[in-house]
Formats: structure tokens, C-alpha cells, sequence
């Protein structure tokens, strides 16, 4: 077998000799010319990625042969076409291939490239796209040159399929839906409005599969529901030292003739010794696509009456009685945004007080002025009618709106008393509210809230700031205090109980603290900031979450129970 005495390349133009040699590692001068290895060192060569073909031929010369090595190089880049992109920009899709203009071809990187592609699709969402060719196409006139032509299917939705409607109608649902036939399949969307159809609380399961389409590059999505029972009719018998004797009956649909409107009829009655019955009801109706631009309407007609308490600075109740707010509102909120909404509201109600003995153990009231029912403070309560008009705005990032660990939810409003429209009020009520979510671990999380808000002009005294309650200080009682401002800031670490006590489930452990304080114009004339803390659960119901709060604090022991988040 001849010996190897020279090694050359031939038909290189741009890539450097030294380059190509370099992966010839088999076939070494001084050695015998075998087959394979030359077989090897060629395939070596074409993995390179810069050559469309490449040969091995033997030369005899003195005492052995020349192995030469001829190579065809690819075309030079001259240009990049993308076809066939919608979702991405051709700049990004043309970075992701990572093939430079003005070189010479490398197949093996051009193929890589592809996979980055097809990878930077799926990163996205886009979980359908592929490149379905990449070639080169020779430039007329110039055979060292050519464009590098990629075609894209990124996969479009043929059409949405729903299974599982019996009330729902059709409309309904699919109005919900940002996905559409005829758009790029993203997964990242469907699951935001497999999300958004989830929290309509029409379902207890959604679920989705895509199935193949009319031709390879479509999809069908086949969305399959399990219906909720949304219409009900409760109703109940309880009694509490503050309210006595209570009666409720509630009617709720949260699916109105298959609308996905909220239609609600709630009444309840109280009787108390040394106290008038309380009568309340209250009809609501919400529309949550009241026109194409998904403007939700919310209407309601109410009249509430419940029991409340002035305090002196000591935190002492110093007079009883009877609140009643009568009225309407009408509310249209849009989305600005997948998180931020808009919103305005037309309030008109009309309040009225009705003193009660100061000890609920005590004789009937006897006409003013009477020690044993002593009047309430005129700063307590302004009398006359608001008529308002509220701005707000609210950018929620929140990763559960009901049981959130993660994200923050900010909220401005500005309400307004309009004398132009009845009110025989004008003032101006500026709220800012920011709360934020640290997760500490897969169910543990840490609330930090801010509530600020301020208010000018006539503001009457059902309209002003209250310190004191669930949602503000929950060491203090409700309505301790009133103010034409107000500041409170919370913080709460949420952990889960089933962690420790596996009976336990989802229920989770709540420890918290609060402050705030009232402006410098409050009643009672109290504007120290006010300090308390306490323990919580959180229950997951049918009915929803359910919270109960024991706080502690200079002024007693106070116990909240909430539906919902106290802070929503």
C-alpha cells in the first residue's frame, strides 16, 4: 500500500486552506493511504458545512501518492428572505438563524440555525410553527452568490370547537375568547382564555386539545367545558349580638338566560330588642360585554341599614344608632389592556340615622334630648343626598385574583359630587391603593398594601374616609374614626396549614400586621397612627374563599369574617 507524502486541497476560494486541513486528523504523511480513513477525513470535510461536494483522488509522485482533497464551496450569502412570519418580526427570525451575509454557506449551521428557529417560535407560544424550507436560490448572473430563501408555517386556528354547552349559549363563551380562526396558534393565549373563561365561575373543569385541520399547517381547538350550577336560591336564620334576630332570602344567577350576565335579588330582616326592624334588599344586574368593546355594565338599587357606633378618643362608644343608606349606582368598566381597566360610575343615594339607646339592655328611647340615647355628633353624619361621578382605574398582575401569591394590583380613583346633578354636595375623593405579592416558596407569600386617600370641598360625612374595619386597621372597630383623609399600610405572610396538618388541605395560616391613621380633621380628634396584628384563616368553600380575622390592638380584640379578600 503506497505511502502518503503530500496532502492538498483544491477549489477552495474563501475558506482557508489551513481550515479544511484541520479536520483531516486520519490520513497523516509518512502513513499508508488507507481507504477508510479517507473515506473518514472526507466526510470530515463535508461536515464541515461550507462545501456542496467534495472529492479524494490519489497522485503518484516520488515514493507514494498525493491525496487531493477537491472541494465545491456553497454560494455566498447575499441576502436573507423570510416568508411566511406573522407573529415574529423577520429581523428577530433572521438573528435566531444566525447565518451571516456575505460568508460563505455553512450548511451545518444553517440547520442549526432552523432548530433555533423553530425553538424561538415555541419560546413564544407558538408551539405549531415550523420551517418548513430553508434553501439557497443562486443569484442570476453570479453563481458564487445566492439568497438564502426561509419559509415559515407558524400554524393558524381553522376554527374553535366548544363541547359541553347545555345553558351556556355559544356567543357567550366564545366573546371571552382572544383566540380566533384564522390567527397564529399560540398556547400562551389559549391558556389565558381557557384562564378568563375559568374565572367567569360559569364552569367547574375547562379543558383543551387541538386536533389536526383541514390541511397540515391548521389546527381545530376543541375546548370541552363541564357547566357549573350558577342559579340558586338561599336563604337562612342566624342571630348576633349586634344585629339580633336575622333573616335572609337570596336569589343569584350567574348565568341569566344563558347570557353569562349576574342577575342578584337579596333581601334581609333584623329584629333587635330596643330597635326598629332593620329592612334591607338589594337588585343588582351585571352585563359583562354590554357592547363590542367588552364594556361591562353593573346596576344596582339597594337600601342598607346597619348598626354603628360614635367613639371619643379612649375608643369608648358614646352614642348608638342606626345607619340607612338608599340609592342606585350605574358602573361601566373596559379593558384597557390584558391587566388594566377603566371604569366610571354614577352614584345617587340618600342616608338617614335613627338614634338607638346607647346600652342595648336599656328602656326605649324617649324623645330627644334623652342621656339614655344620646345623638350622634354632627361630623357622624351630614344630611342630604350625594350624587357623584367616580374615575378609577385598576391594573391587576395578580396570578389568581381569588388566592393570589404572586404579582401586584395597583388602583387610582377620583369621585366627584356633581351639584349640576342633584347632589346637594361638590367635593373631591382621591384614592390610591398598591399591593404587591412576594412569593416565598410554591403557596407561601408576603402582602405588603398601601391605601392613601384624600378628599376637598363639602365633603359630607357618610362620604368621608373611615379608620377602622376588615379592610383598613382590624384592631380597631368598624368606624372608628373619620377623616377627610386617610393612611393605612398592611402586611401579611400567608403559609400553607396543610403543610402541618395534612387534614388541612388548601386552608391557609394568615399572620398580620397593620397601622394607620387618620388625617389631621378627624372624629373623634384622634390622628395618632394606630398599631394592631393578629392571626387569619382562609377557607376555600363552594361559596368561595371565606377569611376570619382575630385581631388585637389598644382597643380590644376585634373578629372579622370576610368572602372574598378583604382588600378587593
Amino acid at each position: 500500500m503506497p505511502r502518503v507524502r503530500e496532502i492538498e486541497i483544491r477549489g477552495n476560494r474563501n475558506i482557508p486552506t489551513e481550515q479544511i486541513l484541520a479536520a483531516v486528523k486520519n490520513t497523516k504523511i509518512s502513513e499508508p493511504a488507507e481507504e477508510e480513513k479517507l473515506r473518514v477525513d472526507l466526510r470530515a470535510i463535508l461536515d464541515l458545512g461550507w462545501f456542496a461536494d467534495a472529492q479524494v483522488r490519489l497522485e503518484n509522485v516520488e515514493d507514494g501518492v498525493r491525496v487531493v482533497f477537491f472541494v465545491t464551496e456553497n454560494p455566498v450569502v447575499a441576502e436573507i428572505i423570510i416568508e411566511g412570519n406573522t407573529a415574529l418580526p423577520a429581523d428577530e427570525i433572521q438573528r435566531a438563524l444566525g447565518v451571516p451575509i456575505g460568508e460563505v454557506l455553512n450548511l451545518t449551521r444553517m440547520r442549526e440555525g432552523a432548530r433555533a428557529v423553530q425553538k424561538l417560535y415555541e419560546d413564544r407560544g407558538f408551539v405549531l410553527a415550523r420551517v418548513q424550507d430553508i434553501g439557497l436560490v443562486p443569484t442570476e448572473g453570479q453563481e458564487d452568490r445566492g439568497r438564502l430563501r426561509v419559509r415559515i408555517v407558524e400554524g393558524t386556528i381553522e376554527a374553535v370547537r366548544f363541547e359541553g354547552l347545555r345553558r351556556t349559549r355559544d356567543q357567550t363563551v366564545r366573546r371571552h375568547l382572544r383566540i380566533r380562526p384564522g390567527t397564529v396558534f399560540n398556547i400562551n393565549d389559549l391558556n389565558r382564555d381557557l384562564q378568563r373563561l375559568f374565572d367567569l365561575g360559569l364552569f367547574e373543569s375547562i379543558r383543551a386539545r387541538p386536533e389536526p385541520g383541514s390541511s397540515p399547517d391548521t389546527a381545530v381547538i376543541v375546548i370541552e367545558v363541564t357547566e357549573a350550577r350558577t342559579a340558586q336560591i338561599t336563604g337562612g336564620i342566624g342571630y348576633s349580638t349586634r344585629d339580633g334576630l336575622l333573616g335572609f332570602v337570596e336569589f343569584r344567577d350567574r348565568n341569566w338566560r344563558g347570557f353569562g350576565q349576574t342577575f342578584s335579588v337579596r333581601t334581609d330582616r333584623s329584629v333587635q330588642l330596643l330597635a326598629s326592624p332593620r329592612f334591607n334588599y338589594e337588585v343588582t344586574f351585571t352585563d359583562p360585554f354590554f357592547d363590542g368593546q367588552r364594556t361591562s355594565l353593573d346596576l344596582s338599587i339597594y337600601s342598607r341599614t346597619s348598626e354603628e357606633k360614635e367613639f371619643n378618643t379612649a375608643g369608648t362608644a358614646v352614642s348608638r344608632f342606626d345607619f340607612r343608606r338608599a340609592g342606585s349606582f350605574m358602573a361601566l368598566t373596559r379593558p384597557l389592556d390584558n391587566i388594566t381597566v377603566g371604569g366610571v360610575r354614577l352614584k345617587s343615594e340618600r342616608t338617614e340615622i335613627t338614634v338607638l339607646p346607647l346600652s342595648t339592655s336599656g328602656p326605649p328611647c324617649a324623645p330627644p334630648p334623652d342621656p339614655l340615647c344620646p345623638e350622634p355628633s354632627p361630623g357622624v353624619l351630614t344630611p342630604g343626598r350625594v350624587v357623584s361621578l367616580q374615575l378609577n382605574g385598576t391594573r391587576d398582575s395578580r396570578n389568581d385574583r381569588l388566592r393570589p401569591v404572586r404579582g401586584d394590583r395597583a388602583l387610582v380613583s377620583a369621585e366627584f359630587g356633581v351639584r349640576m346633578l342633584g347632589s346637594d354636595f361638590s367635593f373631591g375623593k382621591y384614592t390610591v391603593e398598591y399591593q404587591r405579592y412576594f412569593p416565598l416558596g410554591p403557596n407561601s407569600t408576603i402582602l405588603t398594601r398601601l391605601l392613601a386617600g384624600v378628599a376637598t370641598g363639602a365633603l359630607p360625612s357618610q362620604e368621608q374616609f373611615v379608620l377602622g374595619g376588615a379592610s383598613t386597621v382590624r384592631s380597631l372597630p368598624g368606624g372608628f374614626s373619620r377623616g377627610n383623609s386617610l393612611y393605612v399600610v398592611n402586611v401579611e405572610y400567608h403559609f400553607p396549614l396543610g403543610s402541618i396538618v395534612r387534614r388541612l388541605g388548601d386552608t391557609r395560616g394568615i399572620l398580620f400586621v397593620d397601622a394607620g391613621r387618620c388625617g389631621s380633621v378627624c372624629t373623634p380628634a384622634d390622628t395618632n397612627v394606630k398599631v394592631g396584628y393578629g392571626v387569619g384563616v382562609a377557607l376555600q368553600t363552594p361559596l368561595g374563599p371565606v377569611r376570619i380575622d382575630l385581631a388585637f390592638g389598644p382597643h380590644g380584640t376585634q373578629t372579622w369574617l370576610s368572602l372574598g379578600t378583604p382588600f378587593n
